[in-house]
């Protein structure tokens, strides 16, 4: 496989650790990339990180936007984005040398729309490696319906996370053809499930796999969204009209019962 692979890379004011974060990207084995980064609107050293990146590999695209949010960032990188495949990386994680290598691989080996391996989390500077659990499944119709995409609305068996994952770019531009999945809900949590509550209903196969493709940094950036905890409530009621507009009434049950 010798594909273009975009991988997309939002950040707001991502300084301590963006340079870390793009050195990793632009060091994979898997070589045929482009790394889109969509500076959001950074007040700190985040622009200047970027030009000097920009500098030294042609690899590098930079889209500046006014501060809009992670999904209006993730949007603005696809639209600039030409691969046949979509990577998409947090400003404040890593990716193992040959992440990139082993889902473009796994993807093409099976035709799977979407590929997910696993994460270590980092917290203070300490990798926590991930308990194998041998996995390595091609789910099809109908269990990607009956046990996997309903899971979405209980306890997760599919993670819910945009990273750590590959995507067919056809499939996210037929779910972008009913609906702006990037930037609905306008949330500053949810944003990876709510895209891919919205992209599974056009996912035909997708792929676990059981082997290390991200380095989650717990305690980042991301997790200084938790102001934002009461949007949750709403959150359920986002689910709940997409259940009604699949007509998937499978849903209800698990959403409900994981909120007792």
């Amino acid at each position: 496989m010798n594909n273009l692979i975009s991988v997309i890379v939002p950040v707001y004011n991502g300084q301590r650790y963006l340079a870390e974060c793009l050195k990793s990207i632009l060091r994979q084995t898997y070589g045929n990339i482009e790394v889109i980064v969509v500076n959001d609107g950074s007040t700190d050293r985040t622009p200047a990180i970027l030009s000097s990146f920009v500098a030294r590999d042609r690899r590098m695209v930079v889209v500046n936007q006014s501060n809009g949010g992670g999904a209006s960032a993730r949007k603005s990188g696809f639209l600039k984005a030409g691969g046949e495949y979509i990577v998409f990386v947090d400003a404040d994680d890593v990716l193992p040398h040959n992440a990139i290598e082993i889902l473009s691989s796994r993807a093409e080996e099976t035709n799977a729309d979407v590929v997910c391996g696993t994460m270590n989390r980092q917290f203070l500077g300490v990798i926590k490696k991930a308990r194998p659990d041998s996995r390595h499944h091609l789910i099809k119709a109908p269990e990607l319906w009956e046990k996997y995409y309903v899971s979405f609305f209980g306890i997760n068996l599919f993670p819910v996370n945009m990273f750590g994952k590959i995507y067919k770019r056809s499939v996210i531009n037929e779910a972008m053809a009913v609906s702006d999945i990037f930037c609905e809900p306008r949330l500053h949590m949810g944003e990876d499930e709510a895209f891919n509550l919205q992209l599974f209903p056009h996912i035909k196969t997708a792929l676990l796999i059981d082997e290390k493709v991200y380095v989650y940094r717990w305690g980042g950036l991301t997790s200084g969204y938790n102001r934002y905890l009461p949007e949750l409530l709403d959150f359920c009621d986002f689910r709940i009209n997409l259940l009604d507009k699949y007509r998937y009434s499978a849903g209800y049950q698990p959403l409900f019962m994981s909120r007792l």
